[in-house]
């Protein structure tokens, strides 16, 4: 079972059809958060959403509070990912974040530091979601949970 958790946010007024006008009052945790039934035992995920509509999916997409909140989740040994639905291909990636941290850090460093990103090093493609990560088509309703599963043992130690 997974639990969404939006960001904490202000409302602003009543929209017609029951919607409301909001804004975030700060930043949230990532998307979704979740007990995964594992062997031996179950696993804490955390899950941060995101999607690509082109060919790559641009690493300033994770924010650097969302990075921290799956490093700190990482760290505390459970399973920290991002799910990158990549709509070209119609296919979506489950990143641990043991193997997408470092990317992640390597380019953000470079952001702190001013200094330009190597040609390709600021966005990852197909190749380097499928050398990073585990996908699942769109529309197979349980894929995500195979996808999990799969990630989890690479990055619970």
């Amino acid at each position: 079972m997974a639990f969404r958790t939006p960001p904490p946010v202000q409302l602003l007024g009543r929209l017609r059809g029951g919607a409301y006008r909001a804004v975030p009052t700060s930043e949230g945790p990532p998307d979704y958060v979740l007990l995964l039934a594992a062997a031996p035992a179950p696993v804490a995920v955390a899950l941060e959403a995101k999607d690509c509509a082109g060919s790559r999916w641009a690493l300033k997409q994770l924010h650097p509070h969302q990075a921290h909140a799956l490093r700190r989740w990482h760290a505390l040994g459970g399973l920290a990912v991002v799910a990158v639905r990549h709509q070209p291909s119609s296919t979506c990636w489950l990143l641990p974040w043991a193997t997408l941290g470092p990317v992640w850090q390597r380019w953000r460093a470079g952001q702190v530091a001013g200094q330009p990103a190597p040609r390709g090093s600021a966005s990852l493609g197909l190749g380097d979601l499928h050398q990073l990560g585990t996908p699942w088509e769109q529309g197979d309703g349980d894929g995500y949970l195979r996808a999990l599963l799969a990630c989890a043992p690479r990055t619970i130690s």
